[in-house]
């Protein structure tokens, strides 16, 4: 068995929360606040918070910007303007944001959206059922990021806040999920009508309004003081600043330059006491990978994939990624805390001599082994193509590394398969476990380009599973098919680290870790008497 990493690191991940057939109906209530520092009074009104941002929003429309959930991305400041209809927490569970409930009585063949009474948007404009049916229509189109889900179910207003949602093919038990997932953000559709395609100034529900927005900057975002849960928000200004240099996102929250960022615990080590800073983690982890093209030579053939897997020690990829002598590898496709892990399903690894003597094989069948390592222009990724590239170079293999910019990599690799090999930037998430590794194997989404009949029934049947065992028999397949065709391979698990200044608190994540703002506030705002 090729899984090294222990129970040291496995448990720093939660595990994978059971998917029900049926969708429980979701509490009418908020999140509860975490991260708050000891001492301080409770949220105050007042202040203001500067959130350091890796990129920049390119589009304000949800059906052109994939609103992610992961933090320090658009995700964040989407949820800012549009606050969330429905979002996954940090334990795996789905919870109500504009929504009442969302629920399903028949397997996810159809399903009732209700939404709370009296919310508007900041242009006047109710947020009702009618505004929801908009958005869905619209993320269906053929031009939309949303369309490979919102085309699966058809919806029809039954009053004001109820609206009708009818699978157009099979039952989707885990729907709410999904639209927790990709489809939580809902716009004015006044303000979409009137600005059309030039939709540069985003009309929301959420805790925050737009005041200016520079791409190359960031946003200004005041209080909107309209907002439907109330009390809410804290802040009267937030503000999101792009750094994209790492060490110097570090150093402008040190320096007090800005209140928060994400980043991973390596990337921190030389900072976590520096005064006056805080650290929040956000428990729920994910998968650090490598992915193969398998739809061009050399990866389209399965000993190209098994070789390289073996010709690489995954011990030495997260060292050289993270610079951390003890950090140890992790194999697995789950966490050994984790009750879907199977400890006799893994990808085998670091063996040389076997890698050479599959890389002789293809080579005797002039098979192309020219191995175009894609990566992040980042130094933790270039330290690990490094080590990839001379490991591959050893048994045979011709690796030569293509380093991105962050903002062309979803491009060059998801849009036009233009790779042998990538490091997955950042990690794959394992909460909201149905959804997550329907994205790990989905045809459409995944960056292996795998697509396997069995693989998407296995699929299926975790979405559909009844129970526990259920589940635990469905996610032992889907393991048992990936450890067969090597679509990706999994080398570390780690977590996200909020670095921040200890007056910043409040802080709520919800999905891959992306911050609910409007509960952050301020430790250093004097109690109103």
């Amino acid at each position: 068995m090729a899984s090294t990493k222990k129970s040291r690191l496995a448990r720093r991940l939660i595990a994978v929360a059971t998917a029900t057939a049926t969708a429980l109906a979701l509490a009418a209530c908020g999140p509860d606040s975490g991260g708050s520092n000891g001492g301080d009074a409770g949220p105050q009104r007042g202040g203001s918070a500067t959130i350091i941002s890796a990129g920049q929003v390119l589009s304000w429309d949800p059906t052109v910007t994939r609103p992610s959930t992961v933090p320090g991305v658009t995700g964040d400041r989407f949820v800012a303007i549009y606050d969330t209809l429905l979002y996954v927490d940090a334990d795996d569970i789905v919870q109500p944001g504009t929504a009442e409930s969302f629920t399903t009585d028949d397997g996810g063949a159809t399903w009732t959206l209700k939404l709370h009474e009296g919310i508007k948007f900041t242009d006047g404009t109710p947020y009702d059922a009618e505004a929801v049916k908009y958005n869905w229509d619209r993320a269906a189109g053929e031009a939309s990021v949303q369309r490979s889900l919102a085309s699966t179910f058809t919806t029809e207003v039954i009053d004001e806040l109820t609206l009708e949602v009818t699978m157009v093919g099979d039952p989707d038990p885990v729907l709410d999920r999904l639209i927790a997932e990709s489809m939580w953000a809902i716009a004015s559709p006044t303000a979409l009508e009137e600005q059309g395609e030039r939709y540069t100034e985003p009309v929301g529900a959420g805790p925050f309004m737009l005041e200016k927005w520079d791409q190359a900057v960031g946003e200004d975002m005041v209080r909107n003081p309209d907002y439907w849960q109330e009390g809410l928000p804290y802040l009267d200004e937030l503000h999101f600043q792009i750094i994209a240099d790492p060490a110097q996102r570090v150093s402008t929250v040190i320096q007090g330059g800005a209140d928060l960022l994400n980043n991973y615990k390596f990337a921190l080590l030389g900072s976590l006491d520096a005064p006056n800073t805080a650290t929040t983690p956000f428990l729920a982890g994910g998968l650090r990978t490598y992915h193969f093209n398998m739809s061009s030579e050399p990866f389209n053939d399965p000993r190209a994939r098994e070789a390289a897997a073996l010709a690489m020690d995954p011990t030495e990829i997260v060292q050289a990624m993270t610079q951390d002598p003890e950090e140890e590898a992790w194999t697995a496709l789950f966490p050994e805390t984790s009750p879907y892990y199977q400890d006799d399903i893994v990808i085998e690894q670091n063996d040389p001599a076997r890698a050479a003597e599959l890389v002789e094989e293809l080579a005797s069948e002039g098979k192309d082994l020219t191995v175009r390592i894609v990566m992040f222009a980042i130094p933790e990724a270039t330290r690990a193509a490094e080590y990839m590239q001379i490991a591959l170079n050893e048994v045979g293999f011709n690796a030569v590394i293509e380093p991105v910019q962050p903002s062309d990599w979803g491009t060059q690799v998801r849009d036009r398969d233009d790779f042998d090999l990538t490091i997955y930037p950042g990690i794959m998430d394992l909460n909201n476990g149905p959804v997550a590794f329907t994205n790990f194997f989905d045809p459409v989404q995944v960056i292996s380009n795998f697509d396997s009949p069995e693989m998407f029934e296995a699929l299926s049947d975790v979405r559909n599973a009844a129970d526990r065992d259920e589940l635990i028999a469905a996610f032992r397949v889907v393991q048992e098919i990936w450890a067969e065709e090597r679509p990706f391979v999994v080398f570390a698990t780690d977590e996200r680290l909020f670095y921040h200044r200890d007056t910043l608190a409040g802080l709520t994540f919800m999905g891959s870790g992306m911050l609910y703002n409007n509960y952050l506030y301020r430790t250093d705002i004097e109690a109103a008497e």
